[in-house]
């Protein structure tokens, strides 16, 4: 016996098949495997002190004093930071073409997530202007590697770049 299409059937896989047709390729979740990372601490946009990378995190955090001037840069997108934020947590992955980009970024006060920040499609840096950068810590899947960078004394900027 011959098996029937019934025009249910046919038209749920028209459908879907539209539906991934016009769907652009998505972004990896940040828990896809890591991607190298690296950052510097930074005055005034001079690099101060050595540059630290991480084979193993997935997402950085960045602890910091906000002062007046403070602003997140991802490529042509820039956010100044919202009041009371004192951490930044950017995550990262590969995109469907298996490039590395950055996925999220959070503004947090703590623990406490306070608002969402610019990540520009396909960015691989970024920037965090702050009054002082505290400290710097590696985290794969939000949980922290380690104990963490102390900033050099002064330093107000952390620049972070993919690759």
């Amino acid at each position: 016996m011959k098996p029937r299409l019934s025009l249910g059937m046919i038209l749920t896989s028209v459908f879907f098949v539209t539906i991934l047709a016009v769907t652009p390729p998505l972004v990896a979740s940040a828990q896809s495997a890591p991607v190298p990372g690296c950052f510097h601490f930074a005055l005034n946009g001079a690099m101060v002190g050595p540059q630290y990378c991480s084979t193993k995190a997935n997402d950085i955090m960045v602890v910091f004093v906000a002062g007046p001037n403070c602003y997140f840069n991802s490529g042509t997108l820039a956010m100044a930071c919202p009041k009371g934020a004192n951490n930044i947590d950017v995550t990262w992955g590969r995109a469907a073409t298996g490039a590395a980009v950055l996925v999220t970024c959070d503004w947090t006060k703590g623990k406490t997530v306070i608002a969402n920040c610019p990540v520009m499609t396909g960015s691989t840096s970024f920037t965090l202007h702050a009054q002082s950068i505290t400290k710097v810590f590696w985290t794969l899947n939000g949980k922290k590697l380690g104990k963490g960078v102390a900033s050099p004394t002064p330093a107000n900027d952390v620049e972070f770049s993919l690759g």
